[in-house]
Parts: C-alpha cells; sequence; structure tokens
C-alpha cells in the first residue's frame, strides 16, 4: 500500500494516541499491521492524559523557555528526576542553563499537570 504524507506535524505520542484510536473506531478495528504496531507502541508509552498535553507543553515553553521539540520530549518521556531532565536539555542552550531548583520546580509542576 503506498502511502501518501497529506501533513506533518509534531505530536506527542498522547496525541498520536488520540488520532490513532479515532481512526481505529472510524475503520472499525480494520488496521494494517502498521498501524497496529504503532497503536500498540502508543498505548504502551503514553504517560499524560490527551487532556493535559496542552497545559504541560504551554507552561514548558512559556515559563521555562523550551522549544516545542524539548517540551514535547519531555512531556514523551516524563522524566522523574533532574538527572533525566538535563540529558533532555543538553543542547537546548536555554534548558541547560536551569540551576537545580528550577528543574526541580518543573519536576513538580509537570507531574502535578500529568496526572
Amino acid at each position: 500500500m503506498v502511502r501518501k504524507i497529506l501533513e506533518k506535524k509534531t505530536m506527542t505520542i498522547p496525541e498520536v494516541l488520540e488520532v490513532l484510536e479515532d481512526l481505529n473506531k472510524k475503520r472499525k478495528g480494520e488496521f494494517d499491521s502498521f498501524q497496529e504496531s504503532s497503536l500498540i507502541y502508543a498505548r504502551t508509552f503514553s504517560k499524560v492524559p490527551v487532556k493535559q498535553v496542552e497545559k504541560i507543553k504551554t507552561m514548558l515553553i512559556n515559563d521555562y523557555a523550551l522549544d516545542e521539540e524539548n517540551a514535547i520530549q519531555v512531556i514523551n518521556i516524563l522524566p522523574s528526576t533532574i538527572e533525566e531532565l538535563k540529558v533532555l536539555f543538553e543542547k537546548d542552550l536555554k534548558a541547560s542553563k536551569l540551576n537545580d531548583k528550577q528543574l526541580n520546580d518543573l519536576l513538580n509542576k509537570l507531574h502535578d499537570l500529568a496526572k
């Protein structure tokens, strides 16, 4: 089956899960193996309710000056330690300047919103 790319958009795993589940309902469960594998992956690794994604993304971009791609990575990975955040932020000049107190604050806000 030839696939045509209609649109490119950066999305979090929870957003992908929502799109795939809607599509699965419309197709009444008739996914090909690639779509089924993608759905299983999204179900397995989605860590945040999709309703919270936009709030978290906005908080990360506005309060911590992350670019959208880094904000999406934080949402997808949902780090639990400062060290994990530092690894994610190594190449982001603004984010790499956050001190441990700011990173701890970010983690607390992130996990509060991710519930």
